[in-house]
């Protein structure tokens, strides 16, 4: 998900992660569809408490080792340990760091983008002036947002992964 270059998930240049097709010569290429796959980095995140590190010094001791052995690996992911403790020496465990947080959270936050007035859209509203357009021997395939019920019978007829807020990841305004 994190590999530097064209065989990672992550577009520097969108500020966003893409799906990766891989094709039979082993390539991949990015296909730039701003949907749930951007937004779902986001869900692996932990809090991890004081209590929680010291219940399990084993466990904490080979996490740091790690991270001394693939020095890379701390590049794209949340800081950890002493010096990025917050209140109550809470610590965070993430897969994004925080600038791609913020980068990520500039899309998912806009209403022009993924926020819309019932919660998060599956595939940002950019693509219904820019559709997503893909060519694959000859063939052309194309991801459009799709506001109501799809325009095709794929996928059962409904377009939940085209536009509409996905009910699983639904947010309730109190």
């Amino acid at each position: 998900m994190n590999k530097p270059g064209q065989d990672g998930m992550w577009d520097e240049e969108d500020g966003f992660y893409y799906d990766l097709l891989r094709l039979p010569d082993g390539s991949a290429t990015r296909l730039k569809v701003r949907s749930m796959v951007g937004l779902l980095p986001l869900c692996a995140t932990t809090v991890v408490e004081k209590w929680q590190r010291e219940a399990i010094p084993g466990g904490m001791a080979q996490i740091r080792e790690r991270m001394r052995r693939l020095p890379e690996i701390q590049e794209s992911i949340h800081p950890m340990g002493p010096g990025h403790y917050g209140v109550a020496e809470r610590g965070m465990m993430a897969l994004v760091n925080p600038e791609r947080l913020r980068r990520i959270l500039i899309k998912m936050l806009d209403e022009n983008e993924f926020l819309g007035p019932y919660g998060i859209r599956s595939l940002s509203k950019f693509h219904e002036q820019h559709p997503f357009v893909f060519q694959v021997q000859g063939q052309e395939y194309r991801v459009d947002y799709l506001p109501a019920e799809s325009d095709t019978g794929m996928f059962g007829g409904n377009s939940n992964w085209r536009g509409p807020v996905w009910m699983p990841v639904k947010i309730t305004k109190r």
